[in-house]
C-alpha cells in the first residue's frame, strides 16, 4: 500500500519554454530553509531546453508532470490534482521567493482561515515596488493582491478548482467566488516573492476586459461590468493611438530616406 506523503506546504511551479529563468525559480523554492513541503512542476511540454534545466534539480523535486495544456490554469488544476499538502503555493517561472526565510511563519503559527496573503515585490525593468497585498471588497474587479503571495488551503481548491474558460481571470475569478461566500482571507504583513511584470495579464489587457466584462455580467454586477466597458474602450483607444503615431512615425522616415536617395 503506498504511504501519501503528508506535508504542510504543495510549493507549484509551471513553465512552458522558459529555459532562462526556470532555474532562479527551483533554487528559491530547494533553499528555503523551512522543509516541510513538497514541490511539484508542470511543464507544457517545453520545446527549448526548459526539461533539462529541470531535470538537473530533479531529486529535490517530488513531481514532474509534463503536459501539453491549453491554459496556465488547465496546468495549475493538473497539480491541485496531485498535491498533498494542507496548503498550497504556486510560484511560476520567473518568479522567486524574496529569501531563504519566507516559509518560517509556518513554523510557530496556527492558521484558522483558508486563504492567507502578503505582499510581493514587482521587478520592472529597472527598478523594484513593494505591492502591499488588501482584501477584497464587493467593488473589486481586478486582484488586491498578487497570487505570488497567496497560501490557500488545498482542499478548498480541490472543490473548486480554477475555471479553465477564463483564460486569463481564473485565478481572480477563484478568489473573488470566495470573497462572496465569505470565507475567510487573513492577511500576513510580509514580503512573500519577487514576481515579474511580464505576467499574462499584463501582455493581453483587452483579453482580460473582456473575460473581466464576461464574468462581471454573468454574476450580475452590471455597475462593475459597464466601468469594465469603459476602461475596455480606453484601451482600444490607447491601443489604436499607438498603431495610428507609429504608422505617421514610419511614412514620415521612409519620406525623409526617398527625399535623400
Amino acid at each position: 500500500m503506498l504511504i501519501k506523503k503528508k506535508v504542510n506546504i504543495t510549493i507549484v511551479t509551471v513553465v512552458l519554454n522558459d529555459q532562462n529563468k526556470i532555474v532562479k525559480t527551483i533554487q528559491s523554492v530547494i533553499n528555503q530553509n523551512y522543509k516541510d513541503y513538497e514541490y511539484i512542476i508542470v511543464d507544457g511540454k517545453s520545446s527549448d531546453f526548459t526539461r533539462q534545466r529541470i531535470n538537473q534539480f530533479r531529486k529535490y523535486i517530488d513531481k514532474i508532470f509534463v503536459k501539453k495544456d491549453e491554459s496556465i490554469y488547465e496546468a495549475m488544476n493538473l497539480a491541485i490534482k496531485h498535491s498533498q499538502g494542507e496548503w498550497i503555493f504556486f510560484l511560476n517561472s520567473g518568479d522567486w521567493f524574496c529569501n531563504r526565510n519566507v516559509l518560517n511563519f509556518f513554523s510557530d503559527k496556527i492558521f484558522s482561515s483558508k486563504i492567507i496573503y502578503g505582499n510581493v515585490i514587482k521587478s520592472y525593468k529597472n527598478f523594484n515596488i513593494v505591492w502591499n497585498g488588501k482584501n477584497f471588497n464587493k467593488d473589486s474587479f481586478i486582484m488586491p493582491f498578487s497570487h505570488q503571495s497567496a497560501f490557500v488551503r488545498t482542499a478548498l481548491l480541490q472543490k473548486n478548482f480554477f475555471k479553465i474558460n477564463f483564460k486569463i481571470i481564473s485565478d481572480f475569478v477563484f478568489f473573488y467566488d470566495c470573497f462572496l461566500k465569505k470565507i475567510r482571507f487573513q492577511k500576513i504583513n510580509k514580503n512573500i516573492s519577487v514576481v515579474s511584470t511580464e505576467g499574462i495579464s499584463n501582455k493581453n489587457r483587452i483579453k482580460s476586459l473582456l473575460e473581466s466584462i464576461r464574468y462581471f455580467f454573468y454574476i450580475k454586477r452590471y455597475f462593475i461590468t459597464i466601468n469594465l466597458f469603459l476602461s475596455l474602450f480606453y484601451q482600444i483607444l490607447i491601443y489604436f493611438s499607438k498603431k495610428i503615431i507609429h504608422i505617421v512615425i514610419i511614412n514620415k522616415i521612409i519620406r525623409l530616406k526617398n527625399k535623400f536617395i
